[in-house]
């Protein structure tokens, strides 16, 4: 006769049965809020420079099957048209504005080439060279809640103390305190990156450190930052897929529209794209992992395809802001979806601590907004009615002179006003004008005042360095 379970064994039994289900609820409660964070931050990529947003020259299968997975943000924003101020606005979720870094970061012998003292008789600013290791980065507040972090790549605002190991990140591949690397081949020259077999490709490279990472991490929410350096000049394509561009007749020359080496870079990207997308799949973990994919600010315009847009890099016209913009998250994102409602990369910030159930800096202001409502229902619209760029700075690169300005988005109205002040502002409705071809200002002086005093109380807020004199102060 089978020995029946006495009251101590079952409630030992009902205990263990207990703990099981806690923990299976436990795991499944801390997959739903724990997903995975891939952003995808390429380098000097245009609006138009992919086959979904209509460039012709060069297939993307892989990010145009990504788009296709994914909500399409299409006015899609860059806080910056330069590389520095959009990466510390990024990690910050903070306007380059607060941060005081909205120029690109010289690296040594670079100081002068990057910084003008004045502009027509007026004073203008330095800024930090570095991102305050007192800001509490986007990695540093996911490490609270147990996230593994990497940022691979591209960094470009600071070293030393400043490098990504000393802002959140538990690793740091491929690291460079520059804007490229000192070699697009192995050997690199970097001390973050054991060289690879000679002539190995340093996009190829940054994606097979990326993917050891997630292999890694598989088990545990993650958070992969990877900057890919390409399509940052110099324009370096490697040799199998520069045979291939050279073959449809791309030039190399430095204005040659296509470029060989400029879409021979676009190839290994999207080369890159798809293994690491392949790689969450084989892992059986796409599902639970949100994968952003975008630029740092549009292409530098002789080479990149900015259209419909005018200009491109360190420009504030369209081209140098509008940027593409992907997010994909099965479990949540219907595939194939869109949103035109103007976002800015400072969103990413809040957007992931949302998603991970991660609490906002107490002392930190996030200029951010999340964009988990849009994420959830596509046409959802945020209680957001405007966005800025700040720019104390002088450019003169590219074939182009940036002054020193400010910008308002309002809905479809677009204020740039310089800050000398001998010097007339422009108003663009970039709905009817996306080429940014003929201000109205003129028409609409109210629109401008209007616009004006959102400006001026932008910087204040957010204690901007200015210009002295300017035309808002």
């Amino acid at each position: 006769m089978q020995e029946k379970p006495t009251p101590s064994t079952k409630r030992r039994l009902s205990l263990l049965l207990f703990i099981f289900i806690g923990a299976v609820i436990g795991i499944v409660r801390a997959d739903e809020a724990s997903p995975n964070f891939i952003l995808l931050l390429v380098d000097d990529l245009g609006y138009g420079d992919l086959g979904y947003t209509g460039n012709p020259h060069t297939p993307t299968p892989n990010i145009d099957k990504l788009a296709a997975e994914s909500i399409e943000f299409k006015n899609g924003y860059a806080p910056a048209p330069q590389c520095s101020p959009t990466r510390a606005a990024i990690y910050s979720g903070q306007y380059p504005a607060r941060v005081r870094i909205t120029h690109w970061i010289p690296g040594p012998g670079e100081e002068e080439m990057a910084y003008h003292k004045q502009y027509k008789g007026i004073d203008l600013p330095r800024q930090r060279g570095a991102l305050p290791i007192e800001t509490v980065t986007i990695a540093e507040k996911l490490k609270t809640a147990d996230y593994a972090t990497a940022h691979i790549g591209k960094w470009h605002i600071g070293e030393g103390e400043f490098e990504p190991v000393n802002q959140g990140f538990d690793q740091q591949p491929g690291y460079s305190p520059g804007a490229a690397p000192p070699s697009w081949f192995s050997p690199y020259g970097l001390d973050t990156l054991p060289d690879g077999p000679d002539g190995e490709y340093i996009t190829d490279r940054l994606t097979t450190e990326a993917i050891l990472f997630i292999k890694e991490n598989k088990r545990r929410p993650f958070f992969l930052s990877l900057g890919y350096y390409t399509v940052h000049a110099p324009l370096t394509g490697k040799p199998e897929n520069l045979a291939k561009t050279q073959a449809k007749g791309f030039g190399t020359d430095r204005l040659s529209k296509p470029h060989a080496h400029f879409e021979a870079m676009k190839m290994s990207l999207d080369q890159s794209v798809g293994d690491i997308m392949t790689t969450l799949a084989d892992l059986g973990i796409e599902e639970n992992t949100v994968v952003v994919f975008t630029s740092d600010n549009g292409g530098v315009y002789k080479h990149a395809n900015n259209l419909p847009y005018s200009y491109g890099k360190k420009s504030f016209y369209e081209g140098g802001t509008r940027v593409p913009l992907l997010i994909r998250w099965p479990k949540v994102v219907p595939a194939g979806s869109a949103s035109e409602e103007p976002v800015n990369g400072i969103d990413f910030y809040p957007t992931f601590l949302e998603i991970a159930g991660v609490t906002p800096p107490a002392n930190q202001p996030i200029d951010g907004v999340s964009l988990l409502p849009i994420l959830k229902r596509p046409q959802t619209h945020l209680q957001r009615e405007t966005m800025f760029w700040h720019y104390p700075q002088l450019a003169r690169d590219h074939g182009i002179t940036v002054p020193p300005q400010g910008v308002v988005l309002q809905g479809n109205y677009k204020l740039v006003w310089p800050y000398h002040p001998d010097e007339e502002p422009s108003l663009f409705d970039i709905a009817d004008d996306p080429g940014e071809k003929e201000s109205i200002a003129s028409q609409m002086p109210e629109k401008v005042e209007t616009m004006k005093a959102l400006l001026k109380q932008h910087l204040l807020e957010t204690d901007a360095q200015m210009p002295i004199p300017n035309s808002l102060f």
